[in-house]
């Protein structure tokens, strides 16, 4: 009887952290990030890179998407460390959707593996084929 017990309360318990933990992950992942800060960029809807900046710190990548011409229209980007005229994907994976508004502080391993410098990559869908759509925000290489 005890047993039973403990495990109807151990049940209850685990299903309340599952649904707090459903209500706190999205805040997480679309942490806020300062558009004031950082350099600015430009994506047609094509397959882009910004400028390679250097990397600082083994902080996260900051990016923010501030406009874009089509409300449809995004993009996925990722991290990639630069090392001389090589390029190398160090997003182990993580990739962040952009539409307008969205921001992300953005997963990398480029200073883990001694890239002095960093660019990120972004590919755009649902793009209008007759006149492209471009996407203008605001990136950082280092978050302190």
């Amino acid at each position: 009887m005890v047993i039973k017990k403990l495990l109807k309360t151990g049940a209850c318990f685990a299903a309340m952290a599952l649904i707090v933990g459903m209500y706190i992950s999205p805040s997480i992942a679309r942490a806020s990030y300062d558009k004031g800060y950082g350099y600015g960029f430009d994506y047609d809807g094509q397959t882009k890179y910004t400028n390679e900046e250097k990397k600082e710190t083994y902080s996260s990548v900051g990016m923010e998407c501030t406009d874009s011409e089509d409300e449809y229209a995004y993009y996925v980007a990722r991290v990639f460390g630069v090392d001389g005229d090589d390029d190398f994907d160090y997003s182990h994976g993580y990739e962040y959707t952009f539409y307008e508004g969205t921001s992300y502080e953005m997963l990398n391993w480029v200073k883990e593996n001694n890239c002095p410098k960093v660019k990120v990559r972004g590919i755009g869908y649902r793009i209008d084929s007759e006149y492209g759509t471009v996407f203008t925000g605001y990136w950082s290489p280092d978050l302190y």
